[in-house]
């Protein structure tokens, strides 16, 4: 076996290379490609297991909160304040102002005056708040108290004696049940009904913006009606009795 692998290389070298090309491309193409693949697979196997670069390695910058913060721009923004009448109002200059946009040792300076506010009155009203040398004003507005909702409100119709004087408890007027706040907010006007005069008369009774009415029928008490003298008949003269015999 070794001499005939001695004679091959002996042949080998003296033949002209291009003619054993020639004569072998097919065995040199199969076996370039069966090279090629090895080699690959082999780079493949030995990549992952090579130490990492560790120039490539990223690094992690932390950004503070201060960073990624959006500045703030001091700007005195006021804002439209509202409450029910007769309800205290705030005296925290914090309420009144977008402190979204302040810092904290600008707020501490802001100066809040609501002296003109009327918390007994409905109606818009202004308010002020100083900084330094300026001056802003704010709107506040004192809102009607919000009352319960009713649905209907039923009076009475009734009688009543010509001179008496009427009573002025709305419970008297009313036929159905209404809590104290409504009634509280109920408005009684009696003031069409002449109670010296006979005749019929309406009264009314006011909530929440709704006028409700009732009818008053003004009569003669009977107990209080003197008799008519002029259409009395003369009493007829009885004769006196005769004396028995």
């Amino acid at each position: 076996m070794k001499d005939k692998i001695n004679q091959w290389m002996t042949n080998f070298k003296k033949m002209d290379k291009k003619e054993f090309i020639r004569k072998n491309d097919k065995l040199l193409a199969i076996s370039m490609i069966t090279f090629s693949g090895m080699l690959c697979l082999c780079v493949g196997v030995a990549l992952p297991l090579m130490p990492k670069d560790v120039s490539n390695k990223t690094i992690l910058l932390k950004v503070s909160k201060n960073q990624v913060e959006k500045k703030k721009s001091n700007e005195i923004v006021l804002k439209e304040m509202q409450s029910e009448v007769n309800q205290p109002i705030s005296v925290d200059v914090r309420d009144y102002v977008d402190t979204k946009l302040l810092d904290e040792d600008v707020i501490k300076k802001l100066k809040l005056d609501t002296s003109a506010v009327n918390i007994l009155q409905p109606g818009n009203y202004t308010y002020v708040i100083k900084y330094k040398n300026k001056t802003f004003t704010g709107i506040y507005i004192i809102k009607e108290k919000e009352l319960p909702k009713v649905d209907n409100i039923t009076l009475k119709s009734f009688d009543w004696f010509v001179g008496q004087s009427l009573s002025t408890n709305i419970d008297d007027y009313i036929t159905v049940q209404l809590s104290d706040e409504v009634k509280a907010n109920c408005k009684l006007d009696l003031s069409q009904v002449n109670i010296n005069v006979v005749g019929p008369y309406a009264y009314t009774l006011s909530y929440n913006g709704q006028v409700y009415t009732g009818v008053i029928n003004v009569i003669n008490n009977p107990a209080t009606v003197q008799p008519d003298t002029n259409n009395i008949l003369p009493a007829v003269p009885t004769q006196p009795e005769q004396p028995v015999q």
